[in-house]
């Protein structure tokens, strides 16, 4: 669970002689299972024959890997997989005194800014590419209430989630009711079915994550915000860059205080322009613009 790029690499390093020729192989091969499912599902001439192929990839590719390990002693000796589930939901309580509020206030404020912060960047992401728009506020309501409900279950924060919500739009979700359908699935999942997932290899979930996430990695977005603002491009260049090498919430507010520096600096030094009448008309422009014209007197 590394959050910076230099402790992602050192990981890397020192787990090296742990990897698996077969498992990085099979992983490999579920990828360009998935690239060439999603492009043949969304190919302008095939989709109106295989649409209704376009969900089932991450479906097929955790099936075919379970049945894989599930039949091979050989492969389960060799690759790691989910493995055993506790099943049933965790039990309804309120355990906080005022002791714990205050020493888990400061995580639970960080985590709150993360989390708004990382859920709109998603979503914006998300709504920019399909073409709709997200309203701020809805969204930080949603997640406040889910967080309360889910305090009551020991349940992880709630937030955007950027693995999850890429394999949701990569399978063709439009509303909410996507959400509600995985939300009872998990559910019942939890309740009935932990057993199937036993043997589901965590490369073909590792596939899945990768091939999902691959579309929201938008260079050519920043390569239009370098050519529209070259400011903007700075406080994202920076934001991108601090998030990498030293974490989200140094990166997220290293950009909203360049951004704020950048509005105060623009608010005190407003750009002011010279105009002056062109000769024969009523009509004003400015200096820099017309060659010839006049200044009315008293008039600045």
């Amino acid at each position: 669970n590394s959050e910076t790029l230099q402790e992602v690499v050192k990981n890397i390093k020192a787990e090296a002689h742990h990897t698996s020729g077969l498992c990085v192989a099979l992983a490999l091969t579920f990828i360009a299972y998935l690239l060439f499912h999603r492009f043949v599902t969304r190919h302008r001439v095939l989709k109106r024959y295989l649409w209704w192929l376009q969900p089932l990839g991450p479906l097929i590719v955790v099936i075919v890997g379970a049945l894989m390990l599930g039949n091979s002693p050989h492969l389960q000796s060799k690759l790691m997989y989910v493995g055993h589930i506790p099943e049933g939901m965790p039990p309804a309580r309120v355990a906080i005194t005022s002791e714990m509020l205050g020493r888990v206030f400061p995580t639970a404020l960080g985590a709150f800014v993360v989390g708004d912060m990382e859920a709109i960047a998603i979503g914006k992401g998300l709504a920019d590419k399909n073409g709709y728009s997200i309203d701020s506020t809805q969204e930080l309501l949603a997640q406040g209430v889910a967080n309360l409900v889910g305090s009551f279950f020991s349940c992880y924060t709630a937030t955007g989630s950027f693995s999850r919500s890429a394999v949701n739009d990569m399978v063709g979700a439009k509303t909410q009711l996507a959400a509600l359908i995985s939300a009872l699935v998990v559910m019942f999942t939890l309740l009935f079915l932990t057993s199937w997932f036993f043997w589901v290899p965590k490369f073909a979930l590792a596939a899945i994550v990768i091939t999902s996430v691959i579309p929201l990695v938008d260079i050519g977005s920043a390569i239009q915000l370098y050519k529209m603002s070259k400011q903007d491009f700075v406080v994202w260049l920076t934001a991108a860059s601090l998030v990498m090498f030293l974490g989200i919430l140094q990166g997220i507010a290293a950009g909203a205080a360049l951004s704020l520096a950048i509005v105060i600096y623009e608010t005190a030094k407003p750009q002011i322009s010279i105009l002056w009448r062109i000769p024969g008309t009523t009509i004003y422009r400015n200096i820099k613009q017309e060659s010839t014209g006049t200044f009315i007197p008293n008039v600045f």
